[in-house]
C-alpha cells in the first residue's frame, strides 16, 4: 500500500524489468528487484520488507546493502557497460 492505495502494479512491473536485465547479464549474475521509496515514513526498526521476491526499502538502507562486499570493481564496470550498450535510456 502506498498512500492508502494498492500498488501491486509496481511489483508486477519490477518482474518485467528484472527479466530484461537478466536477459542481458545472464543467469550467472544474481538480479534482484528493488523498490526504493525516497520520501516515505518508515518504522524506526526493520521497516523494509520483501514482497514476491522484491525488496521494498528506503535509500539509506539500500545503500548499506549495495555497499557490502560483492564483485570486484572491474566486474561491476563490465556489467554496467553491457547493460548500457544493450538497453536504451529511459
Amino acid at each position: 500500500m502506498v498512500g492508502g492505495r494498492s500498488q501491486h502494479k509496481l511489483v508486477d512491473s519490477m518482474f518485467k524489468q528484472v527479466e530484461v536485465v537478466r536477459s542481458v547479464v545472464g543467469e550467472s549474475v544474481p538480479v534482484t528487484g528493488v523498490l526504493c521509496f525516497i520520501e516515505s515514513d518508515w518504522p524506526l526498526i526493520d521497516g523494509d520488507f520483501t514482497t514476491r521476491g522484491v525488496l521494498v526499502t528506503w535509500p539509506k538502507r539500500l545503500y548499506a546493502l549495495l555497499a557490502k562486499d560483492g564483485p570486484q570493481a572491474h566486474a561491476i564496470a563490465d556489467l554496467h557497460r553491457r547493460i548500457a550498450a544493450t538497453l536504451p535510456p529511459a
